[in-house]
């Protein structure tokens, strides 16, 4: 496939509060010719303007195979039911520094990077802190998750992770 275009997918990352922390739900779709990929993320979320917290930002792009998977964190997740525990969440980094992706990338690994992102705006975006603000109780486990989720190559990050 070498010089043509790549297709694009996009993921979302619908992140919940729980008790414990947060859980995650990834929905993902080929952005269609001509869309916009902010419109199909919060189309793909289920967002609705005017609900408190709701939020839908990039959080990062890789590639699989022949795709490139243009990556969004988004808040609140409609349905929560069907998410899974944001159990022992760790950022996974390369060890070249010319070449940051990761060879091994699991759902656990983009959903804590995108929380983490999303805690980062919350301190440093206007428009993300004051839609995270309606949620105190989110807001509160993603600067929780940040403040102490592992960055380290993918079998490091893990082991670090299971003694949080």
């Amino acid at each position: 496939m070498t010089g043509a275009a790549r297709e694009v997918h996009i993921e979302v990352v619908l992140l919940a509060p729980t008790a414990r922390g947060l859980s995650y739900r990834v929905v993902r779709a080929p952005l269609p010719a001509r869309a916009a990929p902010d419109e199909h993320a919060i189309g793909l979320a289920g967002l609705v303007d005017g609900r408190p917290g709701a939020v839908c930002h990039s959080t990062s792009w890789r590639t699989e195979d022949e795709l490139v998977v243009l990556t969004y964190a988004a808040t609140p997740d409609p349905s929560p039911q069907q998410a899974a525990p944001l159990d022992e969440p760790s950022v996974i980094c390369s060890q070249d520094p010319l070449r940051p992706r990761p060879l091994h990338v699991h759902a656990h690994h983009v959903a804590a990077h995108a929380a983490r992102h999303l805690a980062f705006l919350a301190d440093h975006d206007p428009t993300v802190q004051e839609a995270l603000q309606q949620v105190p109780e989110l807001l509160a486990r993603l600067h929780a998750l940040a403040a102490t989720v592992p960055v380290a190559p993918h079998g490091l990050a893990h082991a670090l992770a299971r003694t949080r």
